[in-house]
């Protein structure tokens, strides 16, 4: 009398839940380039506001900006708990948005801004800046971030749930410096933050 197989669910191993597994690593020496670059970038743009709007300006302004980002973090990180991505690439996501993104956004609005004046001679400067040249040239400089990633560490990339992760914190890390700026400017305008003013 033969013995019949086993039926196919009682032979498989048990499926161990994606949160359990041990983070992937990558190539470290490249990941750790990335994050040095990117972190040399956002100290010469933290200078660059400290001189403009004073040191302690910026600090209030980055406690303030600390809320929002808190709790975007708070969200990608829920996601990422599904199929957790390397700290350094994160931090790498979260600073070239922070940072390269916005210099670049910085250095290139205003000559976008002049080409599109001048494609568009009809158009009003209230509708070139806001509406075309700003998601242009800023989303274009975020979703290079994006595609660094994709190249450097193609090996994380296997799912939508990675672009979600990764592009979240790059448009994170750009919305933190984007909101100091914009208290900032409020600051300044109003004469302090609430009627206080951290000028220093």
């Amino acid at each position: 009398m033969t013995m019949s197989a086993p039926p196919p669910w009682e032979s498989q191993q048990p499926v161990q839940p994606v949160w359990d597994r041990a983070v992937r690593r990558g190539p470290g020496v490249v990941n750790v380039l990335l994050v040095i670059i990117a972190a040399l970038v956002l100290v010469v743009l933290a200078w660059f506001l400290s001189s403009s709007l004073g040191g302690g300006a910026l600090i209030s302004c980055g406690i303030l900006a600390l809320i929002p980002l808190s709790i975007c973090i708070a969200g990608l990180m829920w996601i990422d708990r599904w199929d957790p991505e390397p700290r350094g690439a994160l931090w790498f996501a979260f600073l070239w948005g922070a940072g390269i993104s916005v210099v670049a956004a910085l250095l290139l609005g205003s000559y976008v801004t002049e080409l599109l004046s001048l494609a568009l001679a009809s158009t009003s400067s209230d509708v070139i800046g806001p509406v075309l040249q700003a998601p242009l040239v800023e989303e274009i400089a975020k979703g290079l971030g994006v595609l660094v990633l994709v190249f450097s560490r193609r090996s994380h990339f296997d799912g939508p749930v990675d672009g979600i992760v990764y592009a979240g914190m790059v448009g994170a890390g750009f919305a933190f410096t984007e909101n100091i700026l914009y208290f900032g400017a409020a600051a300044l305008d109003g004469g302090g933050l609430g009627g206080w003013s951290p000028c220093s």
